[in-house]
């Protein structure tokens, strides 16, 4: 839901909106609230010194003690109790104008997201290690409210010249739907792992919170992620096949994205320009492009790599 929540907040208007007449009051009272916590003032005269693994330790602890959700869940890992309470209160009182709610949704999103103590996605905060601890220090003395505020400036400004729609869908049933003749874009997952691992933090902004998170990532039981046959190797092929067929079948065009060489879901770029010829006219071209990698170790495996993409253009035979 986090990416229809971004994506929706711009799509969905034709026109600017003014920040300034709900943004300010938004983010004050939560600033309000913020003033009066306990945990936060104590985490404050905690963090007016260097930080160190005994204090994440401790303040991990004073997280989970907290009425908040947000702090409860991600208090002294992928945020600070401060941070944590800023995202709980303001995802908790978003302004009662469908618009205005669906803009501020976004900017908190895309805030907690840059905000995040994590390497580039959430399936795990940074560990108090010596090399960690100065990447969590600088990031948790960010003023979350000052990012929702510098979001929420971009979001607003941003429309769409005809009103659109945002919608999460299992995408070959909604190709079902489909009336025809539209072009089509493609970018499906590359990764055997469930993409639902890496996002589940920015997913819990969406919807509100988890009660109940676990492990190192803190992340929700497993019944509460979505899964994709798009990266499962016994099935990412013949699902992308019968999608491809549906919208063949719609006359749409279409353009899909995929690294050239294999994929841990089993898939290739070369995979789908072969299986698309059965039902289009195909031209592809092969760009340089830097994949993520789903976490590095450190040593034997970078975050990210340099690979080969195709933008694979299909046109109904």
């Amino acid at each position: 839901m986090y990416a229809v929540a971004l994506s929706g907040a711009v799509v969905r208007r034709t026109v600017p909106l003014d920040p300034g007449k709900f943004g300010s009051k938004w983010t004050s009272r939560a600033s309000e609230l913020i003033e009066r916590d306990a945990s936060v003032a104590l985490e404050r005269r905690m963090l007016s010194e260097a930080l160190d693994a005994e204090k994440v330790q401790a303040l991990r602890e004073i997280a989970t003690q907290h009425s908040d959700v947000f702090v409860r869940s991600y208090g002294g890992h992928y945020f600070s109790i401060e941070q944590a309470l800023a995202i709980g209160t303001l995802r908790a009182n978003l302004p009662t104008k469908p618009t205005e709610a669906e803009a501020a949704l976004a900017a908190l999103i895309s805030s907690s997201s840059r905000s995040s103590a994590s390497p580039g996605h959430t399936a795990q905060p940074f560990q108090p290690t010596k090399n960690a601890l100065p990447h969590i220090d600088a990031i948790w003395r960010r003023n979350l409210l000052k990012e929702v505020a510098s979001s929420l400036d971009g979001i607003t400004s941003q429309h769409a010249q005809v009103e659109g729609r945002a919608v999460q869908a299992d995408a070959n049933e909604f190709a079902q739907n489909l009336e025809g003749n539209e072009v089509v874009f493609l970018d499906p997952p590359y990764s055997a792992a469930q993409y639902s691992r890496f996002y589940h933090v920015l997913e819990a902004v969406a919807v509100g919170g988890y009660t109940d998170v676990f492990g190192a990532g803190r992340a929700p039981h497993i019944s509460d992620r979505s899964r994709s046959e798009y990266s499962m190797v016994s099935t990412a092929r013949a699902s992308l096949g019968r999608l491809l067929e549906t919208l063949a079948d719609r006359s749409c065009r279409v353009i899909a994205t995929f690294p050239q060489g294999r994929a841990s879901n089993g898939m290739s770029g070369m995979d789908i320009v072969a299986d698309a010829r059965q039902w289009f006219e195909v031209d592809s071209s092969v760009s340089r492009a830097t994949f993520s990698t789903m976490g590095g170790n450190g040593s034997g495996r970078s975050a990210r790599h340099q690979a080969q993409e195709m933008i694979i253009t299909m046109y109904p035979k």
